[in-house]
């Protein structure tokens, strides 16, 4: 795990950092000629080879090579025709929307790794041929009638924070730390979405998304019995936290800010001493415009994931470093208190299970040991449900009392029912 490391943000420029930041360039120069050409206007419009691609349900990243066999230093991430309950890219205007205002948005979390975007004058399976890079799009210098791809500086793989878990030491727990403060500060910095949506019926809006693709993916997992059950299990859970927490929900209405929303490790990459969140939400406002404990559940749910995974780590040793992580991120924020823990563990079990239907309904169809790490996310997604019934059980006997039970098992048996 690296040192010091920062969240990429707003900088303050001052003149002794600026010297600084010069003399520490000068000397790079000196050592790799190559870095005066990088920190340079770069230059991208050409003919490209696309040597190697990475697809998902909706989008393709490019990794690109000159005509005369050298790596670009950049690559392309471009927007691709889909209609399903997550993405509806089919039109060229609603592609072109996402890729400007998606540029917009990761600056906002990785401002130094987007450089802009260019239109496409020609493709094929082997090559690609790119306009001039547009640093700031805007309705004067857009022509409607192009495919534009979103052009960002290219990072090395072993960059990515869930390759550097990977890499346990004994500065695992301080980086975790340092982390969750830079998480915290970030989200402290994030602004109050335009749009003026009521978080409660947004939750339950999402819910009733995640239940219908949890219902496909049990199905597509599991053999038909087990599938009922889970599914069954996790209605009623669901159900119930929607009940009894609906005033727990609706007072953080002043927490929803503008989010990343795919706040996940393989998102999250190191650059110098900086942590940059890449990818960010940039299609649909009810995925980013959420409460921030939301956001940090992404994370923490998938840190729980990556660090399970290790055979070198028990665990306990997992639950203790999640802990602190949670711990730090929350004293941060001011939030260390039994509502926020409530709704953080409401949130671990909604991350899990998108996880886990996205990569088993449609990552999967490109990557197909993805399906078995969709099965790694609905076991979290199981965990944490028991865990939020816990919680939810501990809340004063009136506020139980009043939930009907014979409804909610009721719905829960004709939705299960259409399992089988």
């Amino acid at each position: 795990m690296c040192h010091n490391i920062q969240m990429a943000g707003p900088h303050t420029i001052t003149k002794h950092n600026l010297a600084r930041k010069n003399t520490s360039v000068r000397l790079q120069r000196r050592r790799n000629p190559q870095v005066e050409i990088q920190n340079k206007e770069p230059y991208v419009e050409g003919k490209y080879f696309i040597y190697k691609r990475y697809e998902s349900s909706a989008t393709s990243v490019l990794f690109l090579q000159s005509e005369q066999g050298k790596k670009c230093f950049f690559c392309a991430k471009t927007w691709l025709p889909c209609t399903n309950e997550v993405y509806l890219t089919n039109t060229l205007d609603k592609r072109r929307q996402y890729t400007i205002e998606g540029l917009a948005y990761n600056r906002q979390f990785a401002h130094n790794i987007y450089l802009g975007i260019a239109p496409i004058t020609q493709q094929d399976n082997k090559t690609i041929t790119l306009g001039k890079l547009i640093k700031h799009p805007d309705s004067t210098n857009i022509d409607l009638s192009a495919e534009y791809v979103t052009i960002m500086k290219e990072l090395k793989q072993s960059s990515r924070l869930d390759l550097q878990l990977q890499r346990r030491n004994s500065e695992t727990n301080i980086g975790l730390q340092r982390l969750a403060i830079q998480i915290a500060r970030m989200h402290k910095g994030l602004t109050t979405p335009l749009q003026n949506q009521n978080i409660l019926e947004t939750t339950k809006k999402k819910w009733h998304l995640n239940q219908q693709c949890l219902h496909r993916a049990i199905k597509k997992s599991f053999p038909p019995f087990l599938a009922i059950l889970l599914y069954y299990i996790f209605y009623i859970l669901m159900s119930f936290m929607h009940k009894t927490c609906s005033k727990d929900i609706q007072q953080r209405q002043g927490k929803v800010k503008r989010c990343h929303g795919d706040l996940k490790t393989n998102n999250i990459w190191i650059v110098g001493k900086q942590f940059n969140a890449l990818d960010c939400v940039d299609f649909q406002p009810d995925f980013c415009n959420i409460d921030t404990l939301s956001d940090v559940a992404m994370l923490t749910m998938d840190l729980e994931v990556q660090l399970s995974q290790q055979s070198n780590l028990s665990k306990r040793e997992v639950r203790s470093l999640l802990n602190t992580f949670i711990e730090v991120y929350l004293n941060a924020m001011g939030e260390n208190n039994a509502p926020s823990r409530l709704l953080l563990e409401y949130y671990l079990t909604e991350k899990a299970i998108v996880c886990a239907y996205m990569c088993i309904l449609f990552d999967s169809e490109y990557d197909a040991n993805l399906l078995e790490q969709g099965k790694k996310y609905l076991k979290t997604a199981l965990s944490h449900a028991g865990l939020l019934f816990i919680c939810i059980a501990k809340k004063p006997l009136k506020q139980l009392a009043s939930i009907t039970w014979f409804n909610i098992l009721n719905k829960s048996l004709a939705h299960s029912a259409h399992m089988s």
